[in-house]
C-alpha cells in the first residue's frame, strides 16, 4: 500500500473530548476551522487513523489476554499482575472504559462525514460510502461487546446528550443495510461523485473495488455472528446471505492503514509497535497455553490436555510462526512462557532448558512488520503498516461460511479457504519471500491436518472442523486483532481455551459492563448489569449468543 505522510497530531478537530454520553461534542479552539465547515476529504484520514488506535491497542491487548495468547510478567509485577480483571475476571463498570469511549468517538467522526452538509449535489458520495463501511466495522464491536447500546440518537450532540438504548439486533440489521447501501453507492456512483483522493484515504488509497470487497467481508462477518440465531433473525441472515452476498467478492489482500507512521514522535509510531514493543516490552509475553499450542519441545507435549477432562490434547506440532509472534526474553537463549495465574516466573519452556533464570519471552515483531515490508533494524518497524483486517481473516470467514453450507459452499471449498488462511498467515508473519516458504507452509498443513480440532479433515465432525477454523484464526490474529478472536470464542466456544488460574469463575465473560460514565451521565437509559450477569446467557447477552 502506498504510504502517505500525514501529521497525525495535527488533526485536532477529531480528538473529541466529551462525556461518554455526549458522543458529538467537540472541544474546539476558536482559532481552529469549524468542524462543520470541513469537507469529507479533509476529515477521512484522521477519522480512520484515530479509531484504529483503539483496535490496535486496548482491544488487541484485552482480546489476546482473554483468549490466553498473552500473559503478564509475574517476575516484574509479582502476584499483582494476576489480580487484574483480565485474569481474575472480576469485571466492574470501570473496566476497559476506553473501548466504549473511543469507539463511540470514532464512529461519531464517520457519522459527521456521512451527515456532511456540503453534499447536496452528491459530490461526496464516495467518501460517505467509505465512512459507512468504517462505521459498520467499528460499531459492530460496540454491539458485540455490550449488546443493547445508544445508536439512533447517539450522534446528535447537544440535541440529545442522553440517547436511548436501541436493541442490539436492530442495530446489527441497520449496519448491514448501511453496508449494502455503501456498496451500491460505490458500485453505481452518482455522476457528480468525485473520486476519493488516494492521499486522503490512508486505508485503501481510494480503490473502489477494494472498498466493496471490504464492505462485503464485514457483512459476511456480521451474518456469521448470527449463525446460531433463529426465527426472524435467521430469516434476515439467510435472506442477505442468499441475496446480496451471493455473488460478491471478499477481501483478497490485507486491509492496512498507514497515515505516515514514523519514529519521530510517540504519537506517530505504528500503534502495535509503540504499545507492545517500545512501551511495555517486558510486561507481556507468551502464555503457557499459547506456548503449548505453538511449540512441541516442552515436557508433556505429546500427552497434555488443553483443558483437563476435555479429551482434547495439544497438537504437538512446531508452528514456524512462533518465531515472529514471540522473542527471547532479555538475556535468555530460548522463549519461555508463564501460565496465566502462576506466580514465580515462567513455568513452560523447552525441556532442554536447564538455566535457573528463565525470563518471560517478549512479544514478537511479526505483527509490527507484516509481510516483512520493513527491512533492517527493528526500530524501522515504527513506520510499518497497521492492520485492520488480514487476508487470512477473510479466508477463515469464508471457510466457516462454506462449512455451514452458506454461499453455495461445502467441506471441500471450506478446506480450500482454510488452507488459504493458513498460507496467508504464514506469509504475513514470515514474509512471502522467505526461503522455502511454500514448502514450510505445505509441511505445516500436512502435519496439522490429522490433529483433530486444530486441522480440518473430511472425517471430522462439524464442530471439530469449526474448532480448527477458530484455532487457526486465533493463531493468525495473535497480536493483530485479539478482540476479534475473543468475540469469535464467545460466539462459538472455540478454540479450546483454559482459564487463568487466578480466577474463581468457571467460564469467560460473554460481554462487558457499561462504563461508569454511562451510569452517571445517562442513568435514565443505561441498563444495570451486575458482574455475575456478564457470565451467563440472559436478556443482557448480545443477541447472537441467545
Amino acid at each position: 500500500m502506498k504510504k502517505i505522510f500525514v501529521n497525525i497530531s495535527s488533526f485536532l478537530v477529531l480528538f473529541l473530548a466529551a462525556s461518554c454520553s455526549d458522543y458529538t461534542d467537540i472541544n474546539q479552539n476558536p482559532n481552529d476551522v469549524l468542524y462543520s465547515n470541513l469537507n469529507p476529504d479533509e476529515l477521512l484520514s484522521a477519522a480512520q487513523s484515530n479509531v484504529y488506535r483503539t483496535q490496535a491497542a486496548s482491544m488487541n491487548q484485552y482480546g489476546n489476554i482473554l483468549t490466553n495468547a498473552w500473559s503478564g510478567n509475574s517476575n516484574l509485577y509479582g502476584a499483582g499482575v494476576f489480580g487484574t480483571p483480565e485474569y481474575t475476571l472480576n469485571f466492574t463498570s470501570t473496566f476497559l472504559n476506553n473501548v466504549w469511549d473511543n469507539l463511540y468517538l470514532g464512529v461519531n467522526n464517520f457519522q459527521k462525514i456521512i451527515d456532511n452538509k456540503n453534499n447536496q449535489d452528491n459530490s461526496w458520495n464516495n467518501y460517505i460510502a467509505v465512512s459507512k463501511i468504517c462505521k459498520a466495522h467499528y460499531m459492530q464491536y460496540i454491539v458485540d461487546l455490550y449488546g443493547d447500546c445508544p445508536y439512533t440518537n447517539a450522534f446528535n450532540g447537544p440535541v440529545n446528550v442522553t440517547p436511548k438504548y436501541d436493541n442490539d439486533e436492530d442495530i446489527y440489521k441497520s449496519l448491514i443495510l448501511d453496508l449494502e447501501n455503501a456498496y451500491t453507492m460505490l458500485d453505481s456512483p452518482n455522476a457528480n461523485a468525485v473520486p476519493i483522493d488516494p492521499a486522503k484515504d490512508i486505508m485503501l488509497a481510494g480503490d473502489i473495488d477494494k472498498w466493496k470487497k471490504f464492505a462485503a467481508t464485514i457483512e459476511l462477518r456480521m451474518l456469521l455472528r448470527m449463525s446460531n440465531t433463529t426465527g426472524a433473525n435467521a430469516d434476515f441472515r439467510n435472506t442477505h446471505l442468499n441475496g446480496f452476498l451471493s455473488d460478491k467478492q471478499f477481501v483478497d489482500e490485507t486491509v492496512a492503514i498507514n497515515p505516515g507512521y514514523n519514529a519521530a514522535t510517540t504519537t506517530a509510531i505504528n500503534p502495535y509497535y509503540f504499545n507492545f514493543i517500545t512501551s511495555t516490552p517486558t510486561k507481556l509475553g507468551p502464555s503457557g497455553h499459547v506456548y503449548k499450542c505453538l511449540y512441541n519441545d516442552w515436557t508433556g507435549s505429546s500427552s497434555s490436555e488443553v483443558i483437563a477432562g476435555s479429551g482434547v490434547y495439544y497438537p504437538n506440532v512446531n508452528d514456524p510462526r512462533n518465531a515472529r509472534l514471540f522473542r527471547n526474553g532479555t538475556g535468555a537463549s530460548k522463549v519461555c512462557a508463564v501460565t496465566q495465574g502462576i506466580v514465580g516466573g515462567c513455568d513452560v519452556y523447552p525441556s532442554t532448558l536447564t538455566a535457573v533464570n528463565k525470563p518471560l519471552g517478549n512479544l514478537g515483531y511479526g505483527p509490527a512488520n507484516p509481510y516483512l515490508a520493513i527491512s533492517g533494524a527493528a526500530t524501522g518497524y515504527a513506520a510499518s503498516n497497521g492492520t485492520i483486517m488480514t487476508l487470512s481473516e477473510s479466508e477463515f470467514l469464508q471457510a466457516e461460511a462454506n462449512l455451514r453450507g452458506y454461499l453455495g459452499g461445502s467441506y471441500a471449498t471450506a478446506k480450500v479457504h482454510f488452507d488459504n488462511g493458513i498460507t496467508d498467515s504464514f506469509k504475513f508473519l514470515l514474509g512471502p519471500n522467505t526461503a522455502n516458504i511454500n514448502t514450510t507452509i505445505s509441511t505445516y498443513i500436512t502435519n496439522i491436518s490429522p490433529k483433530v480440532n486444530f486441522g480440518m479433515g473430511s472425517s471430522n465432525t462439524f464442530n471439530q472442523n469449526l474448532c480448527a477454523i477458530m484455532y487457526q484464526k486465533w493463531v493468525s490474529l495473535i497480536g493483530i486483532h485479539g478482540m476479534e478472536s475473543y468475540i469469535e470464542y464467545t460466539r462459538t466456544g472455540y478454540p479450546y481455551t483454559p482459564l487463568s488460574l487466578s480466577t474463581t469463575r468457571n467460564s469467560k465473560p460473554l460481554r462487558l459492563i457499561y462504563p461508569a460514565s454511562e451510569y452517571s451521565n445517562n442513568s435514565a437509559n443505561a441498563i444495570n448489569i451486575s458482574s455475575d450477569e456478564v457470565f451467563s446467557v440472559n436478556s443482557f447477552t448480545p443477541f447472537w449468543k441467545l
